[in-house]
């Protein structure tokens, strides 16, 4: 009888042993970003599979199976899915802000053109997550959890909703406002910049947004008591003329009054920086 029991349990123990072989039988690598920087400390988690920490250069390896359908990522801050269920291959880059080091934003092989209402009507389950997620954190205004999911949309699906441009604008404006450094807020205005080229690029209406963009750019640069020298004094000016002038003669009539006064504003001060002839005045 004993003899019997302990076959028995060889036989579990062997079937468990395949069991466990099976389903960790791929062995799936990457390394994490953050920030465009390898991340350290950062939680990888593999769907049926095993779980570890980056170390400093961001690089992982855990073990999977061939049901394995996603791997987490978790930081301090933010926690975020990977789904591979349907893409190829053993390894997996991943980074926070959904832009790896080196990829073009326009370019990327997971860049979608559609517009919110066709991604809906396809179930594209990572956009409808990721447009929830945002929605909510950006509610609460709690900017700083939203900007990774915008981030995911902002890159992923540049066409899906002009919303994603104008929460973005505002987003980082919050984050001028809070910044400790000149050096911080005049990084956020240059993403601002970007975004306001993006959205021409993906929803036309260059000449409202070149005077947004002019708008924000004065603001920003002018504003504070930041020190400057006369050149850099110029080209600031020179920019936001050249902005202004295309929104107006794109706008024509429509154009904005602030635009306007501004239009009239850096004419005045770059002529009495021998920048502009009096013929132009």
């Amino acid at each position: 009888m004993k003899s019997v029991f302990r076959i028995t349990l060889l036989v579990a123990f062997i079937a468990m042993v395949s069991f466990t072989h099976s389903q960790a039988q791929r062995i799936i690598t990457g390394t994490v970003y953050n920030n465009g920087e390898p991340a350290a400390g950062v939680t990888v988690e593999a769907h049926r599979g095993s779980s570890m920490m980056t170390s400093f250069d961001g690089k992982y390896k855990v073990e999977a199976s061939d049901k394995t359908k996603w791997i987490r990522f978790t930081s301090v801050t933010d926690s975020e899915r990977l789904d591979i269920s349907d893409k190829q291959g053993d390894q997996f880059d991943f980074a926070f802000d959904g832009k790896l080091p080196g990829e073009s934003e326009s370019e990327g092989e997971n860049v979608n053109l559609k517009s919110a209402d066709e991604l809906i009507k396809d179930q594209d389950r990572e956009f409808m997550n990721q447009l929830s997620l945002f929605n909510e954190f950006y509610k609460q205004e709690n900017f700083e959890s939203a900007l990774p999911h915008w981030r995911q949309l902002y890159n992923n699906y540049p066409k899906s909703t002009l919303n994603l441009y104008i929460r973005g604008v505002n987003m980082y404006e919050k984050f001028i406002e809070e910044a400790q450094s000149q050096a911080d807020r005049d990084k956020f205005v240059d993403e601002i910049m970007k975004i306001y080229d993006k959205r021409i690029k993906y929803f036309g209406e260059e000449g409202y947004v070149q005077g947004r963009k002019a708008t924000t750019w004065l603001k920003h640069k002018l504003g504070g008591d930041r020190e400057q020298s006369s050149e850099e004094m110029k080209e600031i000016l020179q920019k936001g003329y050249d902005w202004t002038q295309v929104s107006i003669n794109e706008q024509g009539s429509k154009t904005e009054l602030a635009v306007m006064l501004l239009y009239m504003q850096t004419t005045r001060s770059l002529f009495l920086m021998n920048e502009l002839p009096k013929e132009t005045v």
